[in-house]
């Protein structure tokens, strides 16, 4: 049953997410998982990368969007991946020329550093290489990054939560008292993380890539700063939106 599913507190002993917030809401997290999960079948893969299985797309793409306006970002996936089509062509641009490229979306230099070592370090990398804690070693790679590669390349059974992902959770599941630290950790939220640690543990891996494409596209283009709670597919599941 779902309570022998739940993350174990520290040192054994009952459930930890459930002693602290309760049975009924991780219930909740996993019948709001499952309708995220269908919900992004049924967008599919709304993003250049989305379908694709190479390190470089995925490396790529998510470091241009750290921070900064998803078309911008796209726009410029799409002109780096033209003029250099994979890691190999990358590690032989000079930096000026990825500065810039990337110049319109901020960060540049460092942006443009990362791109130029990330390219020289994983050139001769293959998807079953892959682990964890070798992506987090590098500049540039974060957990996000690092855990929506693994993700999406089939490589493991994590699940990245930015903002945005952040932002849904703690609306639709009604966390309180809310999160008003502006730009906190998702990675060090508690709430979020046992949210996740739930999921993790009853969606198999093609289930976990869906949901995050999914609450993706809530997050982006409805469940944003200023939410559109009319045209949610999560409105009547929502604590957030009933209170409004």
């Amino acid at each position: 049953g779902l309570r022998a599913r739940l993350p174990q507190a520290p040192g054994g002993g009952r459930p930890g997410a459930a002693g602290r917030w309760g049975m009924e809401l991780l219930m909740n997290a996993e019948k709001v998982g499952r309708i995220l999960s269908q919900y992004g079948r049924s967008v599919g893969f709304f993003m250049p990368w989305h379908g694709s299985s190479e390190v470089y797309d995925w490396i790529l793409a998510e470091v241009l969007l750290r921070r900064s306006r998803r078309v911008t970002a796209v726009r410029i996936y799409k002109l780096i991946k033209e003029r250099y089509p994979s890691f190999s062509a990358l590690a032989k641009a000079s930096l000026e020329d990825l500065v810039s490229l990337v110049r319109p979306l901020g960060l540049t230099r460092t942006r443009a550093t990362h791109l130029q070592c990330l390219a020289q370090r994983l050139r001769n990398s293959s998807v079953s290489s892959l682990r964890f804690s070798d992506l987090v070693s590098l500049k540039g790679v974060g957990p996000y990054i690092a855990k929506s590669v693994l993700l999406h390349l089939e490589v493991d059974r994590v699940f990245p939560v930015d903002s945005g992902a952040q932002r849904v959770i703690r609306r639709v599941l009604g966390a309180l008292p809310p999160l008003r630290t502006r730009g906190a950790d998702p990675e060090r939220d508690p709430f979020v993380q046992a949210v996740v640690s739930l999921w993790l543990q009853i969606f198999d891996l093609q289930e976990l890539r869906w949901l995050h494409i999914g609450i993706l596209k809530l997050s982006y283009e409805v469940c944003q700063p200023k939410p559109r709670c009319h045209s949610c597919i999560l409105r009547s599941d929502c604590l957030s939106a009933r209170s409004r």
